[in-house]
């Protein structure tokens, strides 16, 4: 009696341990929502530094912006960004400056030059869940610029140009993972401007590399 009561349980014991895997190691369903994919969104306020060729007076410029959008399984993002330039950028145009008396003041006119641009952000995030790691951004979009003489005295004078502008700005960055959900990036970029519509510019003078670093919170 009492060995058959022990090989009935030992029967129940073995019935019961694959249903209880079972329970633990879920199914795969056709409807059923992955648990394991990750989406998430950040904001990203940024400060980059774009460098000029050197028939420009200026050799860089500070640009201040800012990135919004999604993180997808913590490997793409797709966001927004937009930047403005926050300092002048002097170059020298193929005309003569004259004062009110008709005297020439200069040969070549000193001209001030602004732009801001935005658009489409996509990355690739490399190993995000690493404490270091690398992305790869690029933006591509659409910008505005205003070329205009500077005065005598140095003030703003006439705008004699306003062209919009292509921007395509691929980079590489490291990413910092400083807390769960705030992280350092720190990059370079290659920025490629349309320079048609520009009077006294063109790509050599405007193309080229620049710097960012960036502070990135939300659900990373």
């Amino acid at each position: 009696m009492k060995l058959s009561v022990i090989i009935s349980l030992v029967g129940w014991v073995v019935l019961i341990t694959p249903v209880s895997a079972q329970e633990i190691e879920q199914p795969q369903t056709i409807f059923q929502r992955d648990t394991t994919y990750h989406r998430g969104k950040f904001f990203s306020p940024e400060l980059r530094m774009h460098f000029y060729g050197s028939d420009l007076e200026t050799a860089a410029s500070p640009l201040l912006g800012a990135s919004f959008g999604w993180v997808f399984n913590r490997s793409f993002m797709v966001g927004i960004s937009g930047f403005g330039k926050i300092a002048s950028t002097r170059y020298r145009a193929n005309y003569t400056q004259h004062n009110d008396n008709g005297q020439v003041l200069e040969e070549r006119h000193p001209m001030g030059l602004g732009y801001g641009y935005g658009g489409l952000l996509l990355a690739y995030v490399l190993q995000s869940n690493r404490s270091v790691h690398i992305t790869f951004p690029v933006l591509i979009g659409l910008g505005t610029s205003n070329e205009y003489e500077i005065e005598p005295d140095g003030d703003h004078g006439t705008t004699i140009n306003s062209p919009g502008f292509f921007i395509l700005e691929p980079g590489v960055s490291a990413e910092f993972n400083l807390l769960q959900d705030l992280r350092l990036e720190l990059g370079l970029t290659y920025r490629y401007l349309d320079t048609s519509r520009f009077e006294q510019l063109d790509a050599g003078s405007l193309n080229g590399l620049g710097m960012r670093a960036a502070v990135k919170f939300g659900k990373l």
